[in-house]
C-alpha cells in the first residue's frame, strides 16, 4: 500500500477534531480552563500539532482522535499554575512515535516562557524512515522519519527535546535522574512495562507532581496502573475520549 494523500489526511483531521469535541468541554472544565478565548487559541495550536504528527490513516477511518494532546496540556498548565515559582522543568515521556506528546508539552512550556527538558524515550530511532500514513509521507510521497514530521516544530524540538532511544525496561533499571516535575507514560503496552515506568517515575517526584497515563482502557496498562495506585502514594482521576463509536481513558496521577 502506498502512502495516503494530503486530501485523505485532511479528512482524517476532520474526524479527529469531531471525536476531541465530544469531550473537551468535560476534560477542559476538570482542569479549571473556563476562558472561552483561551481554549479557542489552545484547540487551534493542538489542532496544527495533531494535523502534522497525529492524524493517521488507519483501517477504522473512525479512530482518529488526539485527545491526550488537550489532556497533556491542560494537565501541565494546571501544574504550572499550582507552582508559579517554578521555572525550570524536567519532563520524562515514554513512546516517542512522531513526536505529538513532546511537541505538545514543549509547546505548553514556551507558551508559558517556561525553561526545561523533556527525555523522550522510544524503541525506535527517530530517524529511521518508518512513517507512511501522515501527512508529511502524503506531502512527500514516501516513508519519512519522525524527524521530517517534526521540520514545522523544528524550533521547539531544539531548545525543549532531549531523545533517548533504546529498549525502556533495561535503560530504566540503572538510569539515574533529577526530580521528575510531569510525565507521560505511552510506551511499552504492557503490564510490567507500565509498572516499571510508573515505579520509577514515582522514586523522583515530589508532592504536587504529576504522571499522565495514556490508554488505560488497555487491561494490561489499567491492571499495572491499579496496582500502582493501590500503594496509596497519589490521587487520580479518569479521563475519556470517544474514538468513533469506542471510548479510551487516560489517567491524571497527582503525587500527594
Amino acid at each position: 500500500m502506498g502512502v495516503p494523500s494530503e486530501r485523505d489526511i485532511m479528512s482524517l483531521f476532520e474526524i479527529g477534531k469531531s471525536n476531541n469535541s465530544s469531550t473537551m468541554s468535560e476534560i477542559a472544565q476538570y482542569f479549571g480552563i473556563d476562558s472561552a478565548a483561551m481554549m479557542a487559541t489552545d484547540l487551534s495550536d493542538i489542532d496544527n500539532i495533531g494535523l502534522h504528527l497525529q492524524v493517521l490513516r488507519k483501517t477504522d477511518r473512525t479512530n482518529v482522535s488526539y485527545i491526550h494532546g488537550h489532556i497533556i496540556h491542560f494537565a501541565l498548565e494546571q501544574y504550572m499554575r499550582a507552582n508559579p515559582d517554578l521555572s525550570e522543568f524536567n519532563i520524562f515521556e515514554t513512546g516517542t512515535a512522531r513526536g505529538f506528546s513532546s511537541v505538545i508539552m514543549a509547546h505548553t512550556l514556551n507558551k508559558n516562557g517556561k525553561s526545561g527538558i523533556i527525555n523522550t524515550f522510544d524503541i525506535k530511532h527517530q530517524d529511521a524512515k518508518s512513517e507512511g500514513d501522515c501527512l508529511c509521507a502524503a506531502m512527500n510521497s514516501r516513508k519519512v522519519s519522525a524527524m521530517e514530521c517534526l521540520a514545522p516544530f523544528k524550533d521547539l524540538v531544539t531548545k525543549y527535546i532531549k531523545f533517548n532511544v533504546g529498549d525502556s525496561n533495561k535503560i530504566l533499571k540503572t538510569r539515574q535522574s533529577e526530580r521528575i516535575h510531569f510525565a507521560f507514560l505511552d510506551g511499552d503496552h504492557r503490564y510490567s512495562a507500565l509498572l516499571l515506568e510508573l515505579t520509577y517515575v514515582d522514586k523522583y517526584q515530589q508532592s504536587g507532581d504529576v504522571i499522565v497515563v495514556d490508554d488505560y482502557s488497555i487491561d494490561e496498562l489499567k491492571r499495572a496502573t491499579d496496582e500502582f495506585l493501590e500503594r496509596g502514594a497519589y490521587a487520580f482521576h479518569v479521563l475519556r475520549g470517544k474514538v468513533g463509536n469506542k471510548t479510551r481513558q487516560y489517567v491524571h496521577l497527582v503525587k500527594k
